[in-house]
C-alpha cells in the first residue's frame, strides 16, 4: 500500500509541475504582448523622436481595413494582413490618421505617436 501512495504523490508531483510550467509559458506569453510598444502605461523617451513638430490630420471612416489597406497600397505598401482598428502614414509634412468611428483614446494616441516618432507597423 505505502508504493500505491508513492507513486501517487509522484504523479501529482509532476502534474503540478507541468500545471506551473504551464502557467508561467502564458504569463510570458502575455507579458510580451502588453511590452511591445503598446502598453499605454509605458514610459518612453521622447529623444526617439524624429520630429517635434507635425501636422495631424484625422480621419474617422467606417471600414478602418479597407481603407488601411487602401492607403497603403496607394503609397506603395501590401495590406496590413493583421485586423485594425487605426493607422497613419507620413506624407508631405502631413502624418494622416485614420481610425474607427469609435475608439479609444489609447488607440488614437498610439497613431498620433507614430506622428512624431515614427517607427510604423510593417
Amino acid at each position: 500500500m505505502p508504493e500505491f501512495f508513492r507513486a501517487r504523490r509522484e504523479q501529482y508531483a509532476a502534474l503540478a509541475w507541468t500545471i506551473t510550467l504551464v502557467g508561467f509559458l502564458f504569463a510570458g506569453a502575455a507579458q510580451a504582448t502588453i511590452t511591445e510598444g503598446d502598453n499605454p502605461f509605458e514610459i518612453f523617451d521622447s529623444n526617439r523622436n524624429f520630429t517635434v513638430t507635425s501636422k495631424v490630420t484625422w480621419i474617422p471612416v467606417d471600414n478602418i481595413q479597407a481603407t488601411c489597406d487602401r492607403e497603403a497600397r496607394l503609397r506603395g505598401y501590401g495590406d496590413f494582413g493583421y485586423d485594425l482598428k487605426a493607422c497613419s502614414f507620413y506624407e508631405n509634412d502631413v502624418c494622416v490618421v485614420f481610425t474607427e468611428k469609435k475608439l479609444n483614446m489609447h488607440t488614437l494616441g498610439h497613431e498620433v505617436r507614430h506622428c512624431f516618432q515614427a517607427n510604423w507597423h510593417e
